[in-house]
């Protein structure tokens, strides 16, 4: 046992007035039960880590399409502004 163990061990078996055996008993019934709701919490606050994890991942890709279709749009006002100023460009060239 540790030293918390060994104050709870003590306190219990005074306080209660508990045989050394069953304030044994009483303290490991206690560890195992706090070492439980330990791992239950821990299991649950994974899995909505995990949920929270996916929503971002899924905010991302979202984001990401969002950025290609603007990438893509910018591309054909691009070229939808050079092809018809380079031809202005070359008619006055071929008109003087």
């Amino acid at each position: 046992m540790n030293s918390t163990n060994l104050k709870l061990y003590d306190f219990v078996q005074a306080e209660f007035k508990l045989s050394e055996t069953k304030a044994k008993e009483f303290i490991t019934i206690l560890n195992d039960s706090i070492a439980e709701d330990i791992k239950t919490n821990s299991i649950e606050y994974r899995s909505l880590l995990k949920d929270d994890f996916r929503s971002i991942d899924l905010k991302f890709h979202q984001m990401d399409l969002k950025i290609e279709q603007f990438k893509l749009d910018l591309i054909k006002w691009m070229i939808g502004v050079f092809i018809p100023l380079m031809l202005a460009v070359m008619g006055l060239y071929l008109k003087h």
